[in-house]
């Protein structure tokens, strides 16, 4: 989106992409049932996200976008499933995502306008991101621990 649209326009239409193919994610799920869902996060780390989404709706759909790594569309159709509105996948995936978003958008265009401010600050963007949802999301399944006092592996 950078290179081709700029920061500004580019991160704009990528919070946007982000946001309709979530909620188009969980509209069709919602067709598939929440029974499909519980089968596969039966005994793994995905039942404590199960757990956290049924009960945080909007706060699980922004700290699953916020951690690095985790891919968005397989869990906006859990979400989907769970029973999520399309106000908590919308409104937590703007959020969450909004920040890489601007990295890379940020990146994109720094790699063709030469702008190495710009890349250094979509470079620091990205890395602060990235270490705050791994410390979210650590500190989140740290809690549910404790809360079932089992071990989530």
């Amino acid at each position: 989106g950078g290179v081709l649209f700029g920061t500004g326009l580019g991160f704009g239409c990528s919070v946007l992409s982000a946001a309709l193919s979530g909620v188009l994610s969980l509209l069709l799920a919602r067709r598939t049932g929440a029974r499909a869902v519980d089968e596969l996060a039966a005994g793994s780390r995905a039942e404590a996200v199960a757990a956290l989404a049924r009960r945080h709706g909007l706060f699980a759909v922004l700290l699953q976008r916020l951690i690095p790594g985790i891919p968005d569309a397989p869990l906006s159709y859990a979400f989907g499933a769970l029973g999520l509105t399309v106000r908590q996948i919308a409104l937590g995936t703007v959020i969450g995502v909004a920040p890489r978003a601007f990295s890379y958008t940020a990146l994109g265009h720094a790699s063709v306008s030469g702008d190495g401010r710009l890349a250094l600050i979509a470079v620091a963007a990205g890395v602060a991101v990235s270490a705050v949802g791994t410390v979210a999301g650590a500190l989140v399944v740290r809690r549910h621990r404790k809360q079932r006092g089992a071990h989530v592996p």
